[in-house]
Order: C-alpha cells, then structure tokens, then sequence
C-alpha cells in the first residue's frame, strides 16, 4: 500500500496471513507479540471515491506500456530519492529508498534509514519490518514475485516506487487506492525536459488533493519522477528515480536485511 498516513499492514504470502497491528493492542514477551484481536486496516481512500470509475484512454495506454516494460524484466534495480526543496532550490531534506527484485522471487523495499521500512525477501525467507512501530514478521519465502501481496503487505512512503513494484508484478491497477486516483485523471500531457519527452500523467492521490504528475519516458516507458504537491509554500517535493539497472546482475546483498536493534517479532 501507499502510506498516505501512518497505516498498518497485513502480509498475506500464498493462503497463510501474518498481520501487524499497533503495538498498544499487544502485550510484548521477550521481543514477541503473540496476537488475539486484529483492528481493520484503516481505507487509504473516501469511500465516496469509486474505485471502479472508467479510466481515460490515453492513461492507460501510459500504463500498460510501462507496465509491458517492467513485467518482463527478470531483474529490476533503483534508487529513489524524495527531495524537498525550499524557494531557492536547495534541498531541505533528502529520503532515500531502494527497490530491487530478481526473479522469481527475490525482493527488496527498504528505506535507507537503517530504522525504516524494509520488506526483503533473499529466496528463501521473507522479512517485513514496519519501521514506524519497530514490529516484523518473518515467513517462508513465497515461490514467487507474484505471490508478495504488496497491495495489503507492505507500505510504501513514495508512491512511484509503489506503481512500479505494481507494474513489475503486471497489476498497475492492483490497488483500489491507485484506481480511483487514475480515474480522476484527465488526458495525459507530454512535456520535453532536457531534451527528453515525457508522457505526463497528472492523478489526485488524496480526494480533493492536488495532483501527483507521474513522468514517463515516452521512448522507454519508464517511471522518471513524480513531481507531488508542495508540502509548505514556495517549496518543492519530488520523487526522483534513478540509478535504474535493468535486467542485471544485482549482488546477494541487496537481498539480505538485519533487524535493528529492538525489532519486535509479531506471530
């Protein structure tokens, strides 16, 4: 999921479902929440937001070509960065995130804060640290890329990250959420930048929000950046995806996570 507030999460791997939940709902024993009651994972959207509203055809033409691009890749690498700049455009505060997969079925979402997020799968297990409240889960590996469920599983601070691990998976509209979001776009815009043209798609994450534009090179169809709403005025908030390597070799490493210190195990 998106994180567009601080949201639990369920991580659902084939049928077997290991859920977090606010650690006042638990007692911890020796680094352990053992589970009774499981409150529902809050909407990430006003109800009033159908998610099944017809999408414009020109963006999904955008999606589906991206999503043709990173479906078939066998291997997929990328820093992020969330950059925030003040009216005279230097940066304030700069986020950073790595995504990586490999199939069939290794996968990596960490923060490079060594206390956020982190969902790392090396093949054979599967860690899922929330970072906000310090809780994981730890599972047998699933067989494949496919069967992370990402949507429910695991939460994404940027949303372009989150879009392409959807389109790497081949549901770019896997999640409701992000649905609805791209049925309130209009006609996609195209804008030269540096010498490069971009497919533009500009969609409302938030009901009522300013729009998120998503940049696509229109010549390999791949996410550049999402330029996001202003958090403060005069300063400027952008997601910027680079360091892209596409269909090679990505060391072990990337794939290996250690829990810091204090992690709580959820069962």
């Amino acid at each position: 999921m998106f994180k567009f507030k601080s949201f639990r999460a369920v991580l659902i791997i084939g049928s077997s479902a290991i859920c977090a939940v606010p650690t006042w709902a638990n007692t911890p024993v020796n680094n352990v929440i053992l589970q009774n009651t499981v409150p529902p994972t809050p909407p990430l959207q006003s109800s009033t937001i159908n998610p099944n509203s017809p999408i414009n055809p020109g963006v999904l033409q955008i999606l589906n070509a991206a999503t043709a691009a990173y479906s078939k890749m066998q291997s997929y690498q990328q820093t992020t960065e969330i950059l925030e700049r003040n009216a005279q455009n230097a940066i304030e505060k700069d986020t950073a995130y790595t995504l990586a997969t490999e199939r069939p079925n290794k996968f990596c979402y960490r923060s490079e804060d060594s206390s956020g997020v982190a969902a790392v799968c090396n093949g054979k297990t599967f860690i899922n640290f929330t970072g906000s409240d310090q809780t994981y889960t730890q599972t047998k590996a699933p067989a494949s890329l496919d069967d992370i469920d990402i949507v429910n599983g695991v939460t994404f601070d940027p949303v372009g990250t989150y879009l392409i691990a959807l389109m790497i998976q081949d549901r770019p509209l896997g999640d409701p959420s992000l649905r609805a979001s791209f049925a309130m776009a209009p006609s996609p815009g195209h804008q030269v930048v540096n010498g490069v043209t971009y497919d533009t798609i500009s969609a409302p994450i938030e009901e009522g929000g300013a729009p998120y534009v998503f940049y696509f090179n229109a010549q390999t169809h791949l996410l550049h950046k999402v330029m996001m709403p202003d958090p403060a005025p005069q300063s400027h908030l952008v997601e910027v995806i680079e360091d892209v390597k596409v269909n090679k070799p990505i060391p072990d490493s990337t794939f290996e996570y250690e829990l810091p210190h204090g992690a709580v195990w959820i069962i």
